[in-house]
């Protein structure tokens, strides 16, 4: 019982907010470097290779974004191995960029500024999932395409987002510390909720 009572106390920490998404979102009519509506002052030729020709369709108008802030290094495939299934770890482009419209020039909000990265997955033009980062700058907002095959973890105050929040997954998965860290999960402490 004591568990059940730690899992929705930390749940409740876990902060979230919602994006709203077009039915209809053509990824290459919002993320230029020439938007006014929001400041993109560098996006990577990845990007624009990987998703620049991408559509998204949605019957959904929103969706719930659960933001974790890393207290500890993490990789892709330990944050995919927590989620209930693997679609929990994509966002839509469209919330993506519904986020970024909310804080347009890097103000203070859901998203870090800084150095640390804002991490989402997405699937690009061939179907593969792959990392999207949002640095917010004194400048404006840097869009970067990561590959989730690489073994490089995100680090301390990053922030990755999700459709679900980890720490229900990982607060009932009884694992001993030695295996662990050998299957590249994370503890509970790894994630600040605050």
């Amino acid at each position: 019982m004591q568990k059940v009572k730690e899992v929705a106390r930390d749940l409740n920490k876990i902060p979230a907010f919602s994006a709203v998404v077009p039915s209809v979102f053509k990824v290459a009519d919002k993320f230029t470097e020439d938007n006014p509506e929001v400041k993109i002052v560098k996006l990577s030729k990845d990007f624009i290779r990987l998703f620049g020709d991408k559509v998204e369709t949605s019957a959904v108008n929103s969706f719930t974004i659960y933001g974790h802030l890393l207290a500890l290094p993490i990789k892709d495939i330990a944050v995919f191995n927590r989620l209930s299934k693997i679609e929990k770890a994509i966002s839509p482009l469209g919330a993506v960029y519904n986020l970024l419209e909310q804080q347009p020039c890097c103000e203070e909000g859901d998203l870090v500024n800084g150095e640390e990265a804002n991490v989402f997955y997405a699937r690009d033009i061939f179907g593969k999932i792959q990392a999207i980062t949002l640095h917010g700058t004194n400048d404006g907002w840097k869009v970067l395409v990561f590959s989730t095959d690489d073994f490089k973890p995100w680090e301390i105050g990053c922030k990755i987002h999700l459709l679900e929040p980890l720490v229900s997954l990982v607060s009932s998965q009884a694992v001993s510390r030695k295996s662990s860290r050998r299957l590249g999960h994370v503890p509970i402490s790894a994630i600040n909720y605050a």
